[in-house]
């Protein structure tokens, strides 16, 4: 075989990196920054009282994304959530991965592996437990490794310790086999042991303890353990010994069934929010499903319940001018008259997707006054855990199993749309350099007013650094159920990261007047990889077939297929200047020399000229006029790229300036 000339070899390296990088990225957790506080953390570990069994948390009851602090001394480097785990026993997770308390990696090298993120429980005053009883006290919970997340290596580990009188013992490591399965949660019960002979371990002492820790990669949101539903008590069986079940197996035997995920939006095509003026009570509605499974393992299936209640508030200047509340029932009569409406049975350790079977009445969204209407929206399961006569047992008081069983949540109907409910699980982004990413949202067709696209809220999650960063976004229409080639809006946006995660208010220097359906996106505009764009990833849901990707604006625009969730960009309408999208025959701009030592010159017509540096900041020039072309030059040249950014009328583009330095 001969070998291939130098110039198809170049053509082939040229052509690999636009395969390669073209896809969308799924990048880390998207965490609240917070100052360290080891000496608070170990200080409390001497101020709090030891809290007694029952021991029980399935991180449902969490605060923000950190575990319960009354039940966890060391609580904040997982991250407790609940998009990463596939199908958990309930709502919310704690994840254990590569990133620290504050979001960042606890190591730069890329490829360095250790001990990552703790969960340490309060001390448990085992010492009250009865001697007869110590052999008898079991620590039960489920694990999944991997789940929505990396899956973790072989060599990779959850350790298992439990605090003696002596100090911490390590117990157990849990580990992946080749044939592990990202989507189950593995249910465990391992034995707290009693001290039968001198020089054995005791852990039945009042400052017991025990904490699970992760083994991996340190750089980020690799190797990802995800715990739920920990419950430490004494073990006994409620199953009759039959041989074929496992009788003191505690999970499967307790008496929950619980919510797993969060219901499913109100609002059809996915929307958590959108306009309040493109809102139509009779078409916009739809029924939402609830995720439920029984832990409990009957030798029949359960019947199960809900509840569910509604607030409507409508506002006009900030303020509420209209407030309803009720239940919801159904219409048909005799079904749920009293509230309580039957979900069906839920089946021996079943997941299951149940649809809700009743809205509001949808006259009370009637209010023409209102500029916009919020609507919170309560879901409670009922299995009758509490309930002496049915399966609640006095053993697990002060346990109330129904802390799972409720789910809310606030939909929005305000000046935008939003995929998103608001929380960001994840980050995402373009792979690299002028790869362009389009997200489609879709109106009703017969929308012909207040249709004027005049800005967007961008959530750009805190990424341990706060440096400046440029935003070039897009308006495109669609063509063939595709994003058109060309953008009919686009603009250069300087934003700054703080330490805290938020949504950016961007506002176009126009309105754009969409119908039907359109897209918004952005373009990577940053080489390096530490620095590139993230934007907040929802997870709890996904409408990753509304993505769509391209390398440059000179390839075909790709569906998304690998990124699951939804982004947090949302479209926002009002008044405001309209452009129509038609573009005017101009000659192209040309910029020349390039690169050069901050002056050059730009031939071609254009009504107004911008300059940008890198990090977002407008950078001063002086201009003239020649024979043929205008003579610009920079007051303060620095060595790197600019934007210089062109428009006239409707027609907006921008291009990359470089400067060499004096």
């Amino acid at each position: 075989m001969q070998n291939p000339k130098p110039g198809y070899v170049l053509l082939l390296l040229l052509w690999l990196p636009a395969v390669a990088f073209s896809q969308i990225k799924q990048y880390a957790p998207a965490r609240k920054a917070s100052a360290k506080a080891p000496l608070a953390i170990h200080a409390k570990r001497h101020t709090v009282n030891p809290v007694s069994l029952p021991f029980w948390d399935d991180f449902s009851f969490a605060k923000g994304h950190h575990a319960d602090s009354l039940l966890w001394i060391v609580n904040d480097k997982v991250f407790v959530n609940d998009g990463q785990a596939i199908n958990p026993p309930s709502i919310n997770v704690a994840t254990f991965d590569g990133y620290n308390e504050n979001g960042r990696p606890y190591s730069t090298v890329a490829l360095e592996t250790g001990y990552g993120d703790t969960l340490e429980s309060q001390p448990i005053r085992m010492a009250d437990v009865p001697v007869q009883y110590r052999d008898s006290i079991y620590l039960s919970f489920f694990y999944q490794a991997g789940g929505n997340s990396e899956m973790p290596n072989p060599s990779d580990f959850l350790k298992l310790e439990f605090r003696s009188t002596a100090g911490w013992v390590e117990i157990h490591r849990f580990t992946i086999k080749s044939n592990a399965d990202r989507s189950l949660f593995y249910d465990t019960a391992i034995q707290i042991p009693p001290a039968l002979l001198p020089g054995q371990p005791d852990y039945f002492h009042n400052q017991f303890q025990f904490r699970f820790t992760s083994f991996g990669r340190l750089s980020g949101s690799y190797d990802a353990w995800h715990l739920d539903y920990v419950y430490l008590n004494r073990r006994v069986s409620d199953i009759p010994a039959t041989g074929d079940i496992d009788e003191f197996d505690i999970n499967t035997n307790i008496s929950d069934r619980t919510a797993t995920r969060p219901f499913t939006s109100i609002l059809k095509n996915g929307y958590y929010s959108m306009p309040r003026n493109h809102f139509n009570e009779k078409k916009d509605l739809t029924l939402p499903s609830v995720f439920l499974y029984s832990l409990k393992y009957f030798r029949f299936p359960q019947p199960i319940d809900y509840s569910s209640f509604f607030t409507i508030k409508h506002y006009k200047d900030n303020s509420v001018t209209t407030t309803f509340d009720g239940l919801l029932i159904p219409e048909e009569p005799g079904n749920g008259d009293d509230g309580i409406i039957t979900l069906g049975d839920l089946g021996l350790l079943e997941h299951a997707e149940r649809q809700i079977i009743a809205l509001p009445d949808t006259s009370i969204f009637r209010e023409p006054a209102a500029d916009s209407t919020v609507i919170d929206v309560t879901i409670v399961v009922s299995g009758k855990d509490n309930d002496p006569d049915k399966d609640y047992y006095p053993r697990y008081i002060p346990i109330d199993f129904r802390r799972n069983d409720t789910l809310q949540h606030t939909f929005v109907l305000a000046n935008y749309y939003a995929y998103d409910d608001g929380i960001a699980e994840y980050s995402a982004g373009l792979a690299a350099q002028g790869n362009q990413l389009a997200y489609r949202f879709v109106m009703d067709p017969l929308i012909t007013t207040n249709n004027i696209l005049n800005g967007m809220f961008l959530y750009l999650p805190f990424t341990g650094a706060t440096v400046p960063e440029t935003v070039r976004i897009f308006v495109f229409r669609d063509k063939a159920g595709k994003p058109d080639s060309s953008a009919v809006y686009s603009q250069t946006i300087p934003v700054t990261r703080s330490a805290e995660n938020q949504f950016y208010k961007i506002d176009f220097t126009e309105g754009v007047i969409v119908q039907d359906t359109f897209y918004l996106g952005y373009e990577e505009t940053v080489t390096g990889k530490p620095d590139r764009i993230r934007i907040g990833l929802d997870a709890s849901h996904d409408t990753g077939n509304q993505m769509y990707y391209r390398n440059t604006v000179y390839h075909p625009w790709v569906q998304n297929t690998d990124l699951k969730g939804s982004l947090m960009i949302r479209p926002r309408f009002g008044d405001a200047t309209v452009i129509t999208g038609t573009e005017d025959k101009i000659a192209p701009v040309v910029i020349y020399p390039n690169p050069n030592s901050g002056e050059f010159y730009v031939k071609g017509h254009a009504d107004h000229i911008q300059i940008i540096s890198i990090t977002g900041q407008p950078a001063g020039f002086s201009s003239e006029n020649t024979e043929d072309a205008t003579r610009i030059t920079l007051q303060n040249p620095h060595r790197g790229v600019y934007l210089i950014r062109f428009r006239k009328g409707a027609t907006i583009s921008t291009g990359k300036l470089v400067v060499t330095g004096n």
